[in-house]
């Protein structure tokens, strides 16, 4: 009070005026009763950071005001793009985001703006982690220097020679496309950041002067028994074989190089192998005639299939000085060599034994495989299914100058169709000889139409004989007629192929056995289809029975028959020049359907066709007359129909070439009577020209016998069946039994 006044200062006086005002505001109702909003205080403020390259950085804020708080981050003043939070994070920080980091928090009360928070992006000085390395080379080849190092970007390169700065050279690569003498020195690379730097060890390069030397892969082939140097003859898949690798030099050398060889199948690597190298030095000129003139890897048969490419390359670690590194690959191109790879069928055989002239062959379980051994080797085969066959009696005799083979062939070749087997498995049946000179095998050559017939070959059971005359080379070389081969030009035979292309039946290429590891010379050594020895394969031969096999319908590769049915064994041969229709049997078997120029038909008594089928003729490989041929063939037949049968002929379009009728009618009388040797001998009554003999056990032939009698090697009982020439008369017999029991 002063003087009766109130006096009161006038910030005080302000404040009491606020209040009555506020007072009346709310005594006017003006307030409404609610709580008022507060603006963003921070009681937490971000921190200042310092982290390394690669690490996380994050920045935080505490707040407190009327909700809700909205959060914007800054970078030198600048929003951040979704930095919005109340912590802001950077996953890897780099250089590039050191810097002032603040916040803006804001709600509808106003806005509170953080500290400025400063985040440090250590600098990491350089490491060098890939040192460069030297090396020599040959003026003008290419050379490449290279280093890696670590530490904190942007990292600057300088690469100095003997202590000189390069100019231009500030790359972590350092290449001379061109060496020369001059560039010999030795090379450092300084590795520069904000940090520091890093030196690398030093790296010698000597460059020489220009080189002759060079060495390249003239070609490679797979050879699994015969290639050309091209390699150009198919393989076959499953087959085992041999890789030879050609290196060459330009010179006269002491480098003994490796060869790397890789096997694709498509783009998969499945296998790599390096091959060392086989002699002292490099050759300067190609010799196939020697193991030693390649690089060498016998291949197994489950790394030669469709679809393979396999890739080669001389000297892979760059060892030796050359003139080139561009031209160590084969195929020069760098992309992997396919294999031209055929799958062929598995082949399927029976090897019989045949009892003749007294004397039965040498062919037992324990000697089956040595059979097919030379085969197996050379031709374009790879699975076999070999089987021993029943024995098998014959009333025809064999003679050193040919006699009686053509008989006993057609004889298999209807028992081949007679015992109903599949039409891809061949025949062979092997003969024991009273002669050591002559004749030792006969085959059948299919005709160009004929589907599935003349798969049957003889050949005798020798050995001691020159390369060629024992029984392996003799199954190989009449199994190569059942292929479709005829004759080599050496050793005067018959059924010469006139287009095989090489003089006096050489080889032409050169070869390899799988089975000794050693090379078959090119011309001194003679194809298996000639007369001739030392014997392997052609490439000629072998592409040929490829072909051969392979031709649906034609060779290996055979679409399976109808059901087993009833039907008529009809079968013939030419001899001297006129056609023999041997006696028909009835058997039961598989018709397969062929084509070619001639028609064997059933016809009855007035000449009206009964039934009929295509045929093709074969040749006969090793035969004494060049223009022999045969045929044999399954009809298939209603039950009604065999009584309607009076005749077979064999046709030519309206000609008739032979023949074949009915004999008088009379039954069918025959017993099988024991003999002191453990065998039984066969005997029936005339009027039957032939007896075709069978086990009713396994269901095989035993025998096509004639003249009215036939010795079977051991007592069993037998079915038999008389042929009147077209009609079969049907006889079950035990030994001893003198009547007979009529099956029909």
């Amino acid at each position: 009070m002063d003087g009766g006044r109130m006096v009161m200062p006038v910030k005080a006086l302000k404040t009491a005026l606020a209040g009555v005002i506020l007072a009346m505001a709310w005594a006017c109702g003006g307030g409404g009763g609610g709580t008022p909003d507060v603006a963003p205080t921070l009681s937490v403020q971000p921190a200042d950071l310092a982290v390394n390259p690669g690490d996380p950085a994050t920045f935080s804020v505490t707040a407190t005001g009327t909700a809700p708080l909205t959060y914007q981050w800054r970078k030198g003043g600048a929003a951040l793009s979704g930095a919005t939070a109340a912590t802001y994070t950077l996953a890897a920080a780099a250089a590039s985001d050191a810097g002032a980091y603040d916040v803006v928090v804001s709600n509808k009360a106003g806005s509170v703006t953080s500290r400025s928070a400063t985040l440090t992006v250590k600098t990491v000085a350089p490491t060098i982690t890939t040192q460069p390395v030297g090396g020599e080379v040959f003026s003008g080849n290419a050379f490449t220097l290279l280093v890696a190092a670590s530490g904190t970007a942007p990292l600057t390169y300088q690469w100095s020679k003997d202590g000189t700065a390069l100019a231009g050279a500030t790359d972590a690569r350092y290449f001379l496309a061109a060496t020369a003498v001059s560039d010999s020195g030795t090379y450092t690379c300084k590795v520069t950041n904000a940090a520091g730097s890093a030196t690398s060890n030093a790296a010698v390069l000597s460059v020489m002067p220009p080189t002759t030397f060079d060495l390249t892969i003239d070609t490679m082939y797979i050879v699994q028994s015969t290639q050309d140097y091209a390699g150009t003859v198919p393989l076959v898949a499953g087959k085992d074989g041999l890789l030879r690798v050609f290196v060459k030099a330009t010179e006269a050398n002491t480098a003994k190089p490796q060869v790397r060889v890789r096997l694709y199948n498509g783009a998969t690597l499945l296998q790599t192998w390096t091959i060392q190298a086989p002699g002292a030095s490099v050759p300067t000129v190609m010799d196939e005639s020697s193991l030693a003139g390649s690089w060498n890897l016998p291949l197994a048969g489950s790394f030669i299939q469709p679809g393979y490419s396999i890739l080669a390359d001389v000297d892979p670690g760059g060892t030796i000085l050359e003139q080139s590194k561009l031209n160590n690959a084969y195929p020069t191109s760098g992309s992997p060599l396919p294999l031209t790879v055929s799958t062929v069928p598995t082949w399927a055989v029976t090897l019989i034994p045949i009892t003749q002239g007294g004397l039965t062959a040498n062919l037992t379980a324990d000697n089956l495989g040595k059979w097919t051994t030379r085969l197996g080797l050379i031709a374009p085969v790879a699975t076999l299914d070999v089987k021993l066959g029943a024995a098998y009696t014959t009333s025809t005799t064999l003679s050193s100058d040919g006699t009686g083979w053509s008989a006993l062939l057609a004889e298999l070749e209807a028992k081949r169709i007679a015992d109903g087997v599949q039409a891809s498995r061949y025949y062979f049946g092997a003969v024991a000889t009273s002669y050591a000179s002559g004749t030792a095998g006969l085959g059948y050559v299919p005709g160009a139409a004929a589907t599935t017939g003349y798969r049957s070959a003889l050949g005798w059971d020798k050995t001691g004989y020159s390369d060629g005359g024992n029984y392996p080379e003799v199954l190989a070389h009449e199994v190569g007629h059942n292929f479709g081969r005829n004759h080599a030009p050496c050793g005067n035979p018959g059924n010469v192929d006139t287009a095989y292309p090489y003089a006096g039946a050489q080889l032409g290429v050169y070869g390899y056995n799988t089975a000794t590891g050693l090379v078959q010379d090119a011309k001194s050594t003679l194809d298996i289809m000639s007369y001739c020895h030392p014997l392997w394969i052609s490439d000629y031969t072998f592409k040929g029975m490829l072909t051969w096999r392979l031709a649906s319908g034609l060779g290996d590769v055979v679409t399976a028959g109808a059901a087993v049915q009833d039907g008529l064994l009809a079968w013939g041969r030419t001899e001297g020049g006129a056609w023999i229709l041997e006696p028909a049997f009835r058997v039961r078997g598989v018709f397969n359907p062929g084509s070619g120029p001639h028609a064997v038909q059933a016809v009855d008594a007035e000449g009206r066709e009964v039934a009929a089928v295509e045929v093709d003729t074969a040749a006969v490989g090793c035969g004494n007359d060049p223009a022999e041929r045969a045929f044999a063939v399954f009809i298939p037949l209603g039950t009604g129909d065999f009584d309607r049968i009076h005749a077979i002929r064999l046709k030519t379009g309206s000609q008739v070439l032979a023949t074949r009728q009915a004999g008088p009618t009379t039954a069918g009388v025959a017993e099988l009577r024991v003999l002191p040797s453990g065998g039984a001998t066969l005997r029936w009554t005339s009027g039957h020209p032939a007896a075709l003999v069978r086990s009713p056990r396994t269901g095989e032939v035993l025998a096509i016998a004639r003249d009215g009698a036939v010795d079977i090697p051991a007592a069993q009982e037998v079915d038999v069946q008389l042929s009147d020439g077209v009609h079969t008369r049907q006889l079950h017999l035990k030994p001893a039994q003198a009547v007979p029991t009529s099956l029909d």
